[in-house]
């Protein structure tokens, strides 16, 4: 089987070692479409995001996942089911499917957050971080 892994650590000194880490995503590396490319990035970072946040609520862990890339690869029906860690199988869309609706529900509650925000800076709140500011909102810069 493939011995290639799907993510690489990177850990060169580019930023401090403590608060920063690099992640090299090497599946879709041979993409040259830049629509693709930016699906990739932007998926990417969502996913990551929501890890960080502990917004993934569905585990969706594959058996053996660089098996499962490979094999999906060549599944042009999209139907063929993959073994999920807790036994469960499911195919290539219902997986993706499931991501969607943890990250519509992570980027709709992001969403009401900010709102939220306008509207307590709009009645001259004077909190330090106004109406429970996330990492989504805007850092504010020092004037001084």
């Amino acid at each position: 089987m493939v011995k290639r892994p799907i993510i690489n650590t990177r850990d060169e000194p580019h930023a401090d070692r403590e608060k920063y880490r690099r992640l090299h995503v090497i599946v879709g590396d041979a993409n040259l479409s830049e629509y693709t490319i930016y699906l990739r990035n932007g998926a990417t970072a969502i996913v990551l995001a929501m890890i960080e946040d502990g917004a993934i609520t569905k585990n969706l862990s594959l058996r053996d996942p660089v098996r499962a890339i490979k094999e999906i690869s060549h599944d042009a029906t999209c139907k063929h089911e993959f073994p999920l860690d807790d036994g469960k199988r499911r195919n290539a869309v219902e997986i993706q499917a499931d991501y969607l609706e943890m990250a519509l529900a992570y980027t709709a509650e992001a969403v009401a957050r900010l709102r939220s925000r306008r509207t307590c800076s709009r009645s001259g709140s004077t909190r330090s971080t106004p109406c429970g500011a996330t990492r989504w909102s805007s850092p504010r810069r020092s004037t001084g």
